[in-house]
C-alpha cells in the first residue's frame, strides 16, 4: 500500500473520531424526528479488473447515525455515521489455456465509520473508511477500505441509495465495486 494511501485513511480516521467525539457534546442541539438505524439489502456490480473474474454480489449492511435517516431536519447539516456489511460476488466461468475455470466466490466484510451529510430533509449523502476483509478460497485478507453512498427516501421508511466501493488489500490490486440497494430505516 503507497504512502499516499495510508495517509489518506489515517487523515479520515482522525476526521472520523474528531467527528464523533464533537457529537458527545453535550451543547449539541436536539434532533427529535429522523432514525438512527438502517438495515438494506442490494447489488454490487465489480468494477474495472475486479468485473473481469467477478459477477454482480449480493450485499448486506447496516448503518447507524445520529436520526440522521428518513425524514430529517437536522440542527448541524454533517454527523457521523458507522456501517458494516458484508457482500458475496459470484465467480465468473473462463476459459484458460484449453480449460474451463470457475472463479471461486469472493466475499467481502467491512466496519467503517466517517461523515453523514444531510442535503435536504430527505436525503444523504456518506463518506466512509474503515477495516475490511476479503475472504477467497478460504483464506482471509485483511485490508482497508472506503465507501462514498448517497441515499434518497421514497416513502417513510425506504430510500433508495447507491454507492461506490474501494477495498486495498496488501500485495493486491484495488477491488472496486458500484452498487444499488433499497434500505429500511427504524
Amino acid at each position: 500500500m503507497s504512502t499516499k494511501t495510508t495517509v489518506l485513511f489515517f487523515l479520515t480516521g482522525i476526521l472520523t473520531a474528531s467527528e464523533l467525539l464533537a457529537q458527545r457534546n453535550a451543547n449539541l442541539p436536539k434532533i427529535t424526528n429522523g432514525k438512527s438505524n438502517a438495515a438494506s439489502v442490494g447489488i454490487d456490480i465489480p468494477v474495472g479488473e475486479f468485473s473481469q473474474t467477478h459477477f454482480a454480489g449480493i450485499t448486506l449492511g447496516y448503518s447507524w447515525s445520529h436520526h440522521r435517516f428518513g425524514v430529517v431536519a437536522p440542527k448541524k447539516p454533517i454527523g457521523f455515521t458507522a456501517n458494516g456489511g458484508i457482500g458475496c460476488y459470484f465467480g465468473k466461468r473462463s476459459l484458460i489455456a484449453g480449460y474451463e475455470y470457475r472463479y471461486s466466490n469472493y466475499i467481502f466484510l467491512h466496519a467503517f465509520g466517517g461523515a453523514l451529510f444531510n442535503p435536504g430533509k430527505k436525503g444523504y449523502i456518506a463518506l466512509t473508511t474503515g477495516v475490511a476483509a476479503g475472504i477467497y478460497k478460504e483464506a482471509v485478507h485483511p485490508g482497508l477500505g472506503a465507501k462514498l453512498g448517497a441515499g434518497y427516501l421514497l416513502t417513510g421508511m425506504i430510500s433508495l441509495a447507491g454507492s461506490f466501493s474501494f477495498l486495498k488489500y496488501k500485495d493486491a490490486s484495488g477491488l472496486c465495486s458500484a452498487g444499488i440497494r433499497v434500505e429500511y430505516s427504524f
